[in-house]
């Protein structure tokens, strides 16, 4: 993967030639066959995490890295495939059978530790694509931190996040933590997160 201006996409190291002969349309074979070679990592997968993990996983990711700390509590009404008799159990466990249950052919790999442990920033750094399903600020630095370092594509998904702006909405400048420039949270208060 070769992030830019445009994500281009090349298997084989001794090919120039990044670009498919035509356009893959969505949802086809073609798609398909190219998303299989890539490898996706979730961070959180609770209430927006397994959403984001079900959908990849059926859209035919190669391999899912799953990164979360946490176990399923009582509340179970947000988490995709979690049930009663699921309560007390590792996230990344549960999420992990449920994947394999309809893609046996996906390489799910399950991280039981916080993205701010040096075991979960290594597993991330294999991803070709980040996606941040956390909540955070701690979880989105590191995530932001990781995906501008090794110019991986990161995807920061949330839910119920307003952001007002006099201008209109913003485009964020690469390397530049999304919350600092939104408002929402200030480098003093992440770093203050981050010590805890």
């Amino acid at each position: 993967m070769v992030p830019g201006s445009d994500i281009l996409l090349s298997f084989d190291p001794l090919s120039d030639d990044t670009r498919p002969a035509h356009p893959i349309a969505a949802f086809t074979s073609g798609m398909t066959e190219v998303v299989s070679k890539l490898s996706a990592c979730v961070i959180g997968v609770s209430g927006t995490g397994s959403v984001v993990a079900e959908q990849l996983a059926r859209l035919g990711f190669g391999q899912i890295i799953l990164i979360d700390f946490d176990r399923i509590e009582r509340r179970i009404n947000r988490i995709l495939n979690a049930g009663l008799a699921d309560v007390g159990a590792l996230k990344v466990d549960v999420f992990a059978n449920a994947i394999c249950g309809f893609r046996p052919d996906c390489d799910v790999r399950p991280v039981a530790a916080s993205i701010s442990t040096r075991a979960a920033v290594i597993e991330a750094a294999e991803a070709d694509l980040l996606f941040s399903c956390v909540d955070s600020a701690e979880g989105r630095f590191i995530a932001d931190r990781l995906a501008a370092s090794l110019a991986i594509p990161l995807f920061d998904l949330g839910i119920g996040v307003s952001i007002q702006h006099r201008r209109g909405p913003r485009l964020l400048p690469p390397r530049r933590l999304w919350c600092n420039v939104s408002g929402i949270c200030s480098r003093h208060s992440t770093g203050a997160q981050i010590r805890r």
